[in-house]
Parts: structure tokens; C-alpha cells; sequence
């Protein structure tokens, strides 16, 4: 204490308040100020230990100067002196206070100000590239995306050759293990784009891009093919091949190849080796590929004509099977053919292509995908995926369709792990996007669900069904307004009349709700009537949901198979007849448990349980 009644000894003490104090709200700001200039952390790194040098000196000086101190007279002594007494003034004291009430207020400010805002704008641009911040994985150098190869021909015909070898090539070298590689459809959205390298390998999270071009003539093509790091726009290396239009599986391993030792990649359980068929027929099937996935009436029946032409060429060209079975289905997806035919052609494709090879994976998934989504047969699908997997894990088309197929049969868990898995090779697919935000919706994480669907509508403006998936996640919020404006923006009719007629009948607005209603029973009673008998649960109309549930049953309504996570049906489920139904669908919960299928991400390890003692 005797120390404390020394004036220097409080000096100091309040020196290194008043300096400590500062010199962690000037931390603080710096954190917050340099990263805006692109000041890297070192320089923080160097602020800190220049002040903790700093004070030492500080104290020091605090000590022999008379910084703060003031002489004031003391009481008369014996003898008839007055002692000289030394003593902190109060504008020290003043100093420490303002420091530590600036550092508090930063403190406050940084807390529940500052810090809340950054996590919500970490969290928006999270959301907004459609990447999960549950699921991140680091690959360094092994990442790459392959760009669409520019087609140099003067025939614009030509464009499906130049299209179709970035595709194969990509699909090459998604077979070499530890390889991130973006798909098609994201590498695809900046086909024709002006945006530069770095931005694109930016928005995608890759370190590599290959591009080139092509250019076919005569029996001949010309590939310039350039892999360049994305991190410094410099190039590793550049090739130009000429060659016969015999060599292009040639050229497309020795161009993975080099990628792959520029990358210091091996091919463990693994083979880059291209499908050796005729190069004509070869040429009909990336035709074919490229109109399927234009998807309109017309170009899917001229995919069909180009696969069949390739067919006749090569009648032993599994792939090119594989492609006339997705297109049937793709056109049976869309109404473009009747589900009976389009469910039988589809399976015959694809037991053709299986009957050729019986290690294609994706002929596999493709009868999962009838099974599922035709037949209404979740425990062959189930098999059907399991085999696929089997045969090739990293196939992102395989693994969506698996990761769909589980949320059908309520593995929530496994299928957002997946569809995340995919997401991030995957970030600007649209259609993986409204799968996350399903299963999402589903496990009622309603805010991820919507950032998906709208990440989805600003791949694909006014894509039907979104807004109304968006309306739905708002409604189970219990944002009443915010779920009938979006229903009302739906750009189809009949998911606009669905949406209406749920929000418009829990805001109290019957005659709303019954006009829309009143519409579905007129216009879509055949399309519709699984949905229309959600419409009727949602309203608490138990009997009338059942009768048209028995409708649907009925006429094999494709959107039975999501009855088991559709949440509108809820308001039924303590209704006998709800299990019942299920029963006879086979979709009760014991029959969904019963499935054995389970699917995980590449490269994880299940985890064995203990064995019990």
C-alpha cells in the first residue's frame, strides 16, 4: 500500500491504462481499416509487436519525467517549513478516462454492431454462390474447370464438335481421384462470356482453367488447348495438335494427361482412357448431346435422330444409348411424351447400353431415375443407384440422382451432405441448386431453402416453380404477405393457383382462396391432383384431400413420390387414413426404413460403431 501512496507509482499505473487502452482500440481499428486496402495481416502482425516494444519505453518515461505530476503546498512543518508535495494532476487522470471510454465504445459498437454485419455479409455471399458453409474443403492446386472450347470452324454446325470434346475432356479428368473439377453446367454458363480468368476461376473456386479452341475440316482438326493458373493469369503451358479426326480419343488423354502431370495428379483408381468408336459416330453423339440439353420439343426429337444415326454406325456405342435413354426421359419430364412410352423407351435404352457395357454407371442411375420418377419404385431405384455408385462414386450426375432418391425416402441428412458435395463442384447448376433448397425446405431450415431457390431464379429468371417453392418456405415462416407476393409472382399458373390458394386461405381471405382453388378443379384436375389434394390438407379439409389423393393414386401421379416430406399434407398426418395411404404406396415409415440404400460423398470414410462390450 506504500507503494500506492508513491505519486510516480500512480503515474505509471495510469500511463499504462491510458496505453493499453489505446493501444488495443488501434488494433481493433486496423483489423477493421487495412483489409480494405488489401493489407495483408502481416502488417497487424507488426503493429502488435511494435507496441508491445513501445511499452516498456512508456512506463519508463512515465517514471523519470514528471509527465502528470504537479507540486502543491504542504501542511507547516515543526520547525515552520512548508513541505513541497507531489501529486498526479487531473488531466492524466482525464486521459485514461477518454481512452477507456473510446475503447468501450469500440468494444460495444465492434460487438453488436460490426461483427453481427459481417457475419450476415459472410453469410449473403455464402448463400449467393450457392456454397455451403457447413461443407468446405480445401484442395490447393488440384481444382480446375474446363471451359467451353471455342469453335473456330466457319461452320456453326460445328459448334456440338467443340462443345462435345470440352465435355470429354472434363469428363476424363473428373476420373483422375483427388481432382476437383467443375461440371459442364457451371463451366458452361460462361461459354461466349467477357469476363476474364481470374473472375471466372474466382466465382467457381478453382486454381486452374484450360481452355482452347477447335477447328475441323476435311477429315482434320486443329485443338489449341492452354492451361493456365488462374491465381497469377499466367499460363503453365500451351499445345496446338494436328491431327486425323481417327485420333481425337488420342488427343483427349494426351491432353488430360499433360493436365494431370501439370498438376502433380495421379490417377489412382482411376482411368483416363476415351471409348474407341468410329468417328463419325462419335461426332452424331456429341450432336446429340448438345441438342438434348437444349430441351426444347424439336431439338430433343433431333437428338434422338443423331444418337440413332450414331447407333447405325456403331451399334455397339453404349453412350450413345445412354444419351437416347436421358433424352426419352428428359422428354417424358417435360410432357413432350406420354409417360408410359417415354418410362418404356427410356428403360429399353438403357438395358441396351447396359447390355453392352455392364459397367456403365450412369445406365444404371438412368433406370434408377425411371424407377423413381415413373414407376413409383423406390426400393429399385434404390438398387439400381447402389450399383451405379458402385461402379463410379465421383460422377456428379449419378450422385445427384442418388442424393434426390434419398430424400424421397426421408435420409434428409445424407441427401443436403451430397447435394452440398455437389454444389461446390457444381455452383451454378440451377437444378442441383433447387434440389439443396428441397431437402433444405424439408428439414425445415426454411432461410437456407430460400437463399437456394433464389440463387436458382437468378441462374434462371422466371423458372417455373420457383418463386412458388419460395412462397412455400415464406409460409412455413408464418410471413404471410412476404409468401403471397411470391406466389403471385410465379410464372406458372398452376403453381401461382396452388400458392394462392394456401397463403390467401390462412390470411382469413376465403373467397380468394376458394376462386383459385375453384380454377385448379376446373383446369388441372387430371395434372394436378396430388397437388390439389395438398391444397384441400393445407385448408383442413381432410376428406376431400383423401379423395383426390385416390385420384392421383389412381392415375400414377408422379408427385406421389415426394408425398412422404411434402409439408402441406401435415394437417392430416394424425388422420387414420394418412397411414393407410402410405401403407399402399408403399411410402409408410417402416417401408422407407426397410430401403437398404445410403449414399455418401467421395473419399468419406464411414464411421464404425463400437462394438458393444
Amino acid at each position: 500500500m506504500s507503494m500506492l501512496q508513491d505519486p510516480r507509482v500512480r503515474t505509471v499505473l495510469r500511463v499504462a491504462a491510458a496505453y493499453g487502452a489505446l493501444a488495443w482500440l488501434l488494433v481493433q481499428v486496423a483489423a477493421t481499416i487495412l483489409p480494405l486496402f488489401d493489407v495483408g495481416p502481416a502488417a497487424n502482425r507488426a503493429l502488435v509487436i511494435a507496441l508491445a516494444a513501445a511499452f516498456p519505453p512508456v512506463l519508463v518515461l512515465g517514471w523519470v519525467s514528471r509527465l502528470g505530476l504537479k507540486k502543491s503546498a504542504g501542511a507547516p512543518t515543526a520547525v515552520g517549513t512548508v513541505e513541497t508535495v507531489v501529486a498526479p494532476t487531473r488531466t492524466l487522470d482525464r486521459l485514461v478516462l477518454v481512452a477507456l471510454a473510446i475503447a468501450l465504445g469500440y468494444f460495444l459498437v465492434d460487438r453488436f454492431v460490426l461483427t453481427p454485419a459481417r457475419q450476415t455479409r459472410a453469410i449473403e455471399t455464402a448463400r449467393e454462390e450457392g456454397r455451403s458453409q457447413a461443407f468446405a474443403e480445401t484442395y490447393g492446386d488440384k481444382s480446375i474447370v474446363v471451359l467451353p472450347f471455342v469453335n473456330m470452324s466457319s461452320d456453326i454446325q460445328q459448334e456440338h464438335f467443340s462443345d462435345g470434346l470440352s465435355e470429354e475432356l472434363l469428363n476424363t479428368l473428373s476420373r483422375i481421384p483427388d481432382l476437383r473439377v467443375i461440371s459442364r453446367t457451371s463451366s458452361f454458363k460462361f461459354k461466349g462470356t467477357d469476363k476474364d480468368i481470374p473472375t471466372i476461376a474466382r466465382e467457381l473456386g478453382v486454381a486452374h482453367v484450360l481452355e482452347g479452341s477447335v477447328r475441323a475440316s476435311a477429315g482434320r482438326i486443329r485443338i489449341t488447348a492452354q492451361l493456365i493458373d488462374a491465381r497469377t493469369d499466367e499460363h503453365v503451358w500451351s499445345h496446338t495438335f494436328d491431327r486425323e479426326l481417327d485420333d481425337i480419343f488420342a488427343v483427349q488423354d494426351e491432353i488430360a494427361q499433360l493436365v494431370a502431370t501439370a498438376l502433380e495428379s495421379t490417377f489412382r483408381g482411376g482411368s483416363t482412357t476415351a471409348q474407341q468408336v468410329d468417328p463419325g459416330a462419335y461426332a452424331l453423339f456429341l450432336q446429340g448431346n448438345y441438342l438434348s440439353r437444349v430441351a426444347t420439343a424439336e431439338s430433343m426429337e433431333a437428338a434422338i435422330a443423331a444418337y440413332r444415326q450414331a447407333i447405325e454406325i456403331e451399334p455397339g456405342y453404349a453412350l450413345a444409348w445412354d444419351g437416347l435413354a436421358r433424352t426419352y426421359a428428359r422428354q417424358t419430364d417435360r410432357g413432350f411424351r406420354p409417360v408410359a412410352e417415354g418410362s418404356r423407351l427410356a428403360r429399353e435404352a438403357s438395358l441396351r447400353a447396359l447390355s453392352i457395357d455392364p459397367n456403365l454407371a450412369r445406365g444404371y442411375a438412368q433406370l434408377a431415375w425411371v424407377s423413381m420418377s415413373f414407376d413409383n419404385d423406390l426400393k429399385t431405384a434404390a438398387q439400381h443407384f447402389s450399383r451405379a455408385l458402385a461402379l463410379d462414386p465421383r460422377d456428379l450426375t449419378v450422385l445427384g440422382g442418388a442424393a434426390v432418391l434419398a430424400q424421397h425416402i426421408g435420409r434428409l441428412d445424407q441427401s443436403i451432405e451430397m447435394l452440398e458435395y455437389i454444389v461446390a463442384r457444381d455452383p451454378v447448376n440451377p437444378s442441383v441448386l433447387v434440389n439443396l433448397g428441397n431437402g433444405y425446405l424439408f428439414a425445415d431450415r426454411w432461410d437456407e431453402a430460400i437463399a437456394r431457390y433464389r440463387a436458382a431464379l437468378t441462374l434462371t429468371p422466371g423458372r417455373a416453380g420457383l418463386e412458388y417453392n419460395i412462397g412455400v418456405a415464406l409460409l412455413q415462416k408464418g410471413e404471410l404477405q412476404a409468401s403471397l407476393a411470391a406466389m403471385q409472382r410465379e410464372s406458372m399458373e398452376v403453381w401461382q393457383l396452388i400458392g394462392v390458394a394456401m397463403v390467401q386461405h390462412e390470411l382469413g381471405h376465403k373467397a380468394e382462396s376458394d376462386a383459385a382453388l375453384e380454377r385448379l378443379h376446373q383446369q388441372y384436375a387430371d395434372d394436378a391432383a396430388f397437388n390439389i389434394g395438398y391444397v384441400h390438407a393445407f385448408r383442413n379439409e381432410a376428406d376431400a384431400a383423401f379423395e383426390w389423393l385416390e385420384r392421383a393414386r389412381r392415375n400414377g401421379d408422379p408427385g406421389l413420390v415426394e408425398i412422404a416430406n411434402e409439408p402441406m399434407f401435415a394437417r392430416v398426418h394424425s388422420d387414420l387414413r394418412w397411414h393407410a395411404l402410405l401403407a399402399r404406396l408403399g411410402r409408410a415409415p417402416e417401408d422407407l426404413a426397410a430401403i437398404d440404400f445410403t449414399v455418401r460423398r467421395p473419399g468419406k470414410v464411414p464411421v464404425s460403431k463400437p462394438a458393444s462390450s
